[in-house]
């Protein structure tokens, strides 16, 4: 049986991942058992990435509450830097404070 190839964006996206979880003190184990509890307890945040029909990619940044699978925001972009993330997560931290 062949083993599954990984893309190179989804390795470099896992090992984001990780450090993440690093750098709040967590290791992999604890991140499995992290499970959603409560409102505003977890937020999942992604880059999803398509071709418009003429070919041109955009991005669109999603935001939302695992507990209630609310979605706090969807940034639809051609281009999208850091600059325009933290743009978008702002008024979202400002208005919910961190998730905790």
């Amino acid at each position: 049986m062949a083993s599954k190839r990984h893309k190179p964006e989804e390795i470099v996206s896992k090992l984001r991942q990780v450090d993440v979880l690093r750098g709040q003190g967590l290791t992999i184990a604890d991140a499995i058992r992290l499970r959603r509890h409560y409102p505003n307890h977890i937020w999942a945040v992604d880059f999803v990435h398509d071709r418009l029909s003429n070919g041109r990619p955009y991005k669109m940044l999603t935001a939302f509450d695992e507990y209630t699978r609310e979605a706090l925001t969807v940034k639809v972009a051609i281009k999208m830097g850091s600059a325009e993330v933290l743009e978008t997560l702002y008024p979202i931290l400002l208005e919910r404070g961190r998730p905790t």
